[in-house]
């Protein structure tokens, strides 16, 4: 995964908080949501798993990374894989089947969470970050 994605939407997701829970639930620096969280460590054979684990940043990073590999390979734009991240995968399939576009985003709060990503990639880009291959 890009760093600067993964970063870009920690700050717009959290603020970089490891223990931020969201209105709807979701958990942790990447916000991921409890059922997703499951569903993640179903795929990944993390067992035992509890929804608390989700407030660890090292797994709670895991997770979202992984689930941004798994949006990478859905969809083949970037905003998409934004917006997939915010609205869910199957709410940006039917968007793309529709023709929407980036600029035609039909949720508001769904194109303002594309924009903030979007706009807060280029700064991370310029950041340099640390490879562990």
């Amino acid at each position: 995964m890009d760093p600067a994605l993964v970063a870009a939407i920690i700050e717009v997701e959290s603020h970089f908080d490891p223990c931020a829970v969201s209105r709807v639930g979701a958990v942790g620096l990447m916000q991921i949501m409890p059922s997703t969280g499951e569903w993640i460590a179903d795929r990944l054979g993390v067992d035992p798993y509890v929804e608390d684990d989700l407030c660890d940043p090292a797994v709670n990073l895991r997770f979202g990374c992984y689930y941004l590999s798994y949006l990478a390979l859905t969809f083949d734009k970037e905003w998409q894989i934004v917006a997939a991240y915010n609205a869910g995968e199957g709410v940006v399939m039917g968007w793309i089947a529709r023709g929407v576009t980036e600029e035609t985003i039909p949720y508001p709060e769904t194109a303002r969470y594309v924009r903030r990503v979007t706009d807060a990639i280029p700064r991370y880009r310029t950041k340099k970050f640390c490879s562990f291959d």
